[in-house]
């Protein structure tokens, strides 16, 4: 969904650029998704019950699409005001994270944690694979330029 989307922005930024509204209708699904991702999947029915509740107040999705809100949800805390600068939160390892890496397309993610485990990750965090076999301690984590390896 996040590639999705991630597509579809940039071909609207490449054929339609005028169109704002379009532009931030995007940004604010991407960033719901992302914000949302772990409900997402584990009920995403949930979504539709009570997804606009947890976007913030000055969304392009809040502002304009606050009438289909379940009018039955009493949020306990004031909604943020607009989105946060954190995408998303990884969680996988069972101790600290010493090294982490971006490939250089910014696709996936490398990780190593204390835990003494590699976990490979695409970018919207979801859990690739655990690397394994290996007879030393690993010191460091890093993609080749080209992200061949």
């Amino acid at each position: 969904m996040i590639t999705s989307l991630t597509q579809l922005d940039k071909w609207h930024r490449e054929f339609a650029p005028q169109c704002t509204p379009v532009l931030q209708y995007i940004y604010d699904g991407q960033r719901f998704i992302q914000h949302s991702f772990d409900v997402i999947l584990q009920s995403a029915l949930q979504v539709y019950h009570c997804g606009l509740a947890l976007v913030p107040q000055l969304s392009v999705l809040q502002l304009y699409g606050h009438k289909l809100t379940n009018s039955c949800i009493n949020l306990t805390k004031a909604r943020d005001e607009a989105w946060s600068l954190c995408l998303r939160i990884i969680a996988g390892h069972s101790s600290h994270v010493t090294y982490i890496a971006f490939s250089s397309d910014n696709i996936r993610i490398i990780s190593r944690s204390l835990d003494n485990t590699v976990r490979l990750w695409n970018a919207s965090s979801v859990l690739k694979a655990t690397l394994e076999g290996y007879s030393s301690r690993v010191t460091s984590v890093a993609f080749s330029f080209d992200n061949t390896c």
